[in-house]
């Protein structure tokens, strides 16, 4: 099974889900999101998007920075589908990031990523695409 399938599907997923949960990811959960949440600034009248967003753990970070819109694509549907109960004013999309973000070139102003990059095989097809759904002077955070 390839890294596609295995994040596709529900197993791991899942798997995934109760790990970061569990409070045991320490980078995550006392660490990075607060270096993000800081790095980020004010996102007051920004479209932005959550590139593989995981369960949406990054979601109420995101939050307190006054966003207009935050979409959340990722390629686990049950995680997207965790995302959609938990915060059901966020946009989700299923999305492979190294094949296509459904969204139209110049369209968000901010795009995120974190600890995705180093699971996807297709590391130039993920970026380009990050790249053409952003604006020109728009921001992009991208975290191993």
């Amino acid at each position: 099974m390839d890294n596609k399938e295995m994040f596709k599907g529900e197993e791991f997923s899942r798997a995934w889900h109760a790990h970061q949960r569990s409070k045991e990811d320490l980078l995550r959960t006392k660490i990075m999101n607060e270096v993000l949440e800081h790095g980020l600034g004010d996102l007051s009248g920004k479209k932005v998007l959550d590139a593989g967003c995981g369960n949406g753990f990054f979601i109420p970070n995101l939050l307190k920075l006054n966003p207009e819109k935050i979409v959340a694509c990722d390629i686990s549907p049950f995680l997207l589908h965790v995302v959609h109960e938990e915060h059901p004013g966020v946009e989700i999309k299923v999305a492979d990031l190294t094949e296509s973000i459904p969204y139209r070139n110049q369209f968000f102003d901010t795009v995120l990523s974190y600890c995705v990059i180093m699971d996807v095989f297709d590391v130039n097809s993920t970026v380009k695409e990050m790249a053409r759904v952003l604006k020109s002077g728009g921001e992009a955070h991208v975290a191993m």
